[in-house]
């Protein structure tokens, strides 16, 4: 059986069979702190980074991106930030979301500034339900403008 296996932004695909003990030692190292190619590409062009940033390489259209949370605990809601730099006049935003099941709860925040510098944009969802399944953002990042590329360069959550 294969597994799959990410570990700061390495994917090592194998037979690969943990202990309890052993995964939770892995998430510890860095449990909630995760590089922009953590990322899912849904839609767009994307282009990765050698620091494992990620940007949208288009200069016409969007990129949207899924990125996966992992919660110690599986119940309550999420809170994190997005660290990104916004090099277009067009928004880079993204939506915290949670899903019980049955309902999916979410808030959105959008970039504030369109520079070459480094921000971070924080943000939190309520749980829908007592069991939460799944916490993750989902981000539109816009295409290159005058050649400047739009970075979303890592996230966290808990």
């Amino acid at each position: 059986m294969k597994n799959y296996v990410s570990i700061l932004g390495l994917t090592v695909i194998g037979a690969l069979s943990l202990p309890q003990s052993a995964e939770a030692s892995l998430i510890s190292l860095n449990p909630r702190h995760f590089p922009g190619t953590e990322c899912m590409k849904k839609a767009g062009t994307m282009g990765i980074t050698p620091h494992a940033e990620i940007y949208n390489a288009a200069t016409a259209s969007n990129l949207s991106v899924v990125c996966p949370v992992l919660k110690e605990i599986p119940t309550g809601g999420m809170s994190g930030t997005i660290t990104y730099i916004d090099q277009s006049p067009n928004t880079l935003w993204c939506i915290a979301g949670c899903d019980d099941g049955t309902t999916f709860q979410s808030t959105t925040v959008a970039s504030t500034e369109n520079d070459a510098e480094i921000h971070t944009m924080s943000t939190g969802v309520s749980a829908p339900g007592s069991d939460v399944s799944f916490c993750h953002f989902r981000c539109t990042i816009p295409p290159k403008n005058s050649g400047k590329a739009s970075y979303l360069i890592g996230y966290s959550g808990k």
